[in-house]
């Protein structure tokens, strides 16, 4: 039997600004402060076009986390980051840009 990897959230910091989307799978998205970290999820300030201010979403899964289910956790939406922050990430945890990239 084949041993499965552990899914582990990309790295965020509290103050990050990255994008909330309401399913994995919709590119409609807001932008949104990182209010909390967990081990598994993050608490996020949404800033939606409509609302004056941010709207809190607590325990939001990472886009590509796999215990996403819209049952569960639906009214929460997912978290990720453009590709300019996840090289960022990347360059501040490796020291060096990724591979291909040159910031």
């Amino acid at each position: 039997m084949p041993v499965s990897k552990k899914f582990e959230m990309p790295l965020a910091y509290l103050g990050q600004m990255v994008r909330w989307k309401p399913h994995p799978e919709n590119d409609d998205g807001a932008p949104a402060l990182v209010t909390a970290l967990g081990a598994h999820c993050l608490g996020l300030l949404v800033f939606y076009n409509s609302h004056v201010g941010g709207v809190p979403y607590d325990g939001v899964l990472h886009e590509t986390d796999p215990k996403f289910d819209p049952a569960k956790y639906g009214d929460r939406g997912v978290w990720g980051y453009t590709e300019d922050q996840n090289d960022y990430i990347t360059y501040a945890v490796l020291g060096r840009p990724a591979k291909g990239v040159s910031l």
